[in-house]
């Protein structure tokens, strides 16, 4: 079997041209244009610093309290303009509805094919509507939901019913295609954003790469533009326009943040499987040494981009969340914010939505418990019930323009 590999080469030249530091308020990068394009090229340093944010915390729900709700793998969360909180259960298949107090108002949502029902979903985002979307990977839909739990239409994308995750078998060998569409109501594609198409023997399949396991990192603005990391090893930003047109892409100077070989180890994908007997196969995964670029991009109700980086979001010293670096409506590194909110990093995971921070208390072991069902060899019987805390803070303003 044939198969193309890409090398990618740095070079590292070192000059002797001192850099200035940047002077607060003046943007030091440049801008160019590369085949019609617009790139915005930011050095390492934010034109106007740091802001430093304490959230303060609102509520608490979930834990070992047994009148409190029980949760399983909590893998996303939304907050509309009534500051309701909405957040996914991925293993329970519902959403729970918490009101600006704490209060669980309601669950929306069943496990099933039915509508208003889905399984195994880990994505959820709250429509223009008001209506909740939650994306079921496999087979591939979108179940609409509204606030008080009655089912919506549910969106099928290309493939129609048929559509999501496809792999096929021809003659031992797999083949996989993972895409990123822009897609109407009416289910056609408007423009493709990415697309990696891999062909591996059985062989080979025992065998794999976490890099090309690992998807794109993106994200929907209200504005409808839609935000693309493609590329693990860059701090490259693509950003297309609603109509799915390439109009920018944001760069930033940036230092691959290397990793320890325990978190080489952790950071290797789950992935089993099984084959014609019934037998259980783990494959051999070949994890990164570094950690991918961009980590999470989040774009703001006014018009500037949050970007999650390696060295911002792993590592950090004890009491600070994360660090987020602060693009404005052009794409310029204005500032970076760093959220002071101490957490257990091994085992709890945090959102941030609007003025909210939830962090999810042990979270990842509840994860690996869901991940490993069915093996007993990796169940965890001590694992902490999971809880909710929910944070609110106050953004440093930020112009589009």
């Amino acid at each position: 079997m044939k198969r193309t590999l890409l090398l990618y080469v740095v070079l590292a030249v070192a000059f002797a041209t001192a850099v200035p530091p940047a002077v607060a308020g003046v943007w030091t990068g440049k801008e160019v244009t590369k085949e019609g394009v617009v790139h915005e090229l930011n050095t390492a340093t934010p034109s106007d610093g740091n802001a430093t944010l304490t959230p303060r915390e609102a509520w608490r729900a979930g834990g070992d309290d047994e009148d409190d709700a029980l949760f399983g793998v909590l893998s996303s969360v939304a907050v509309d303009d009534q500051d309701n909180v909405y957040v996914l259960d991925m293993q329970l298949s519902q959403v729970n509805v918490f009101d600006k107090s704490g209060k669980l108002v309601r669950t929306i949502g069943h496990e099933g094919e039915g509508p208003g029902e889905f399984r195994r979903a880990n994505i959820m985002f709250l429509m223009p509507d008001g209506n909740v979307a939650v994306l079921q990977q496999m087979p591939g839909k979108i179940v609409v939901i509204t606030p008080d739990g009655k089912p919506g239409a549910d969106f099928h994308g290309p493939g129609g019913k048929d559509g999501g995750m496809i792999a096929y078998m021809d003659g031992g060998r797999a083949s996989t295609e993972k895409s990123l569409m822009l897609v109407g109501a009416d289910g056609q594609t408007r423009a493709t954003l990415f697309a990696a198409r891999a062909q591996q023997d059985m062989g080979s399949m025992m065998n794999l790469d976490e890099k090309e396991m690992r998807g794109v990192v993106w994200a929907g603005g209200k504005d409808g533009r839609v935000y693309v990391s493609d590329n693990f090893d860059a701090y490259t930003i693509n950003v297309y326009s609603p109509e799915g047109k390439l109009e920018r892409v944001i760069e930033r100077e940036y230092t691959h943040r290397p990793r320890t070989k325990e978190e080489m180890e952790e950071s290797k994908p789950h992935v089993t499987m099984r084959a014609g007997n019934g037998q259980r196969l783990q494959p051999t995964i070949k994890s990164s040494a570094t950690d991918r670029d961009v980590l999470r991009i989040l774009p703001r109700d006014d018009g500037s981009l949050w970007v999650l980086s390696s060295r911002g979001g792993n590592g950090q010293p004890q009491g600070t969340l994360a660090s987020y670096d602060v693009f404005d409506g052009k794409g310029h590194f204005v500032r970076t914010v760093t959220f002071k909110l101490p957490i257990n990093a091994r085992q709890d995971e945090f959102h941030i939505a609007r003025d909210h921070v939830v962090v999810v208390k042990s979270a990842r072991s509840a994860r690996d418990a869901f991940m490993a069902e069915g093996d007993e060899t990796k169940a965890d019987e001590d694992v902490e019930p999971v809880s909710l805390v929910a944070y609110r803070f106050d953004a440093p303003a930020t112009a589009k323009n």
